[in-house]
């Protein structure tokens, strides 16, 4: 964390395999995100407005920094997705519609940041295994590869073990 002459600065890294731009005012907020081309002024650099100052330890090596959450940062559109899956019936989907709903459920797990095993992961994690089972009626071996591929992003990402149990358990939740 650092004061700058107009704000705070807070440092963070990026999760594995997520790409980021540099973005200022986001959603209506004066925020700003600076990472790969981005230029940050760190203390004890002086501008003509002011002085930046470490608010705590000072410089973090990568590794120390804590995962940004970002999934905030981006526009969602869930409504349309929920409307095209309840008009889908399982049992008489056509092998098309169950392309479209594999889709569907990819481009749902693109929307969600991954959770690791700390600050309730194991739930996070499982909503997403009954999302892909419940919300978009897939069988295991359907929903198996995006859930493998999604738990790619997690960090730390789940064993297969552990990912095929929470896929298992949300099977058995199913109505």
């Amino acid at each position: 964390m650092l004061k700058t002459p107009r704000g705070i600065h807070l440092g963070y890294r990026r999760r594995r395999g997520i790409e980021l731009a540099n973005q200022v005012d986001i959603k209506g907020l004066s925020i700003d995100i600076r990472t790969d081309g981005g230029l940050e002024m760190l203390p004890e650099s002086v501008t003509e407005t002011g002085r930046y100052e470490w608010l705590g330890e000072g410089l973090k090596r990568k590794e120390e920094l804590p995962v940004a959450r970002i999934g905030w940062t981006r526009e969602r559109s869930r409504r349309r997705a929920q409307q095209i899956v309840r008009s889908l019936s399982t049992e008489t989907a056509i092998e098309g519609d169950r392309q479209f709903l594999i889709r569907r459920a990819r481009g749902y797990l693109v929307t969600i940041e991954g959770a690791g095993s700390g600050q309730r992961g194991h739930d996070r994690t499982f909503r997403v295994a009954c999302v892909l089972v419940q919300k978009f009626g897939l069988s295991f071996e359907e929903a198996w590869p995006l859930f493998f591929e999604w738990n790619q992003t997690c960090e730390p990402p789940w064993s297969e073990r552990e990912l095929a149990h929470k896929l298992s358990d949300a099977l058995k939740t199913r109505s």
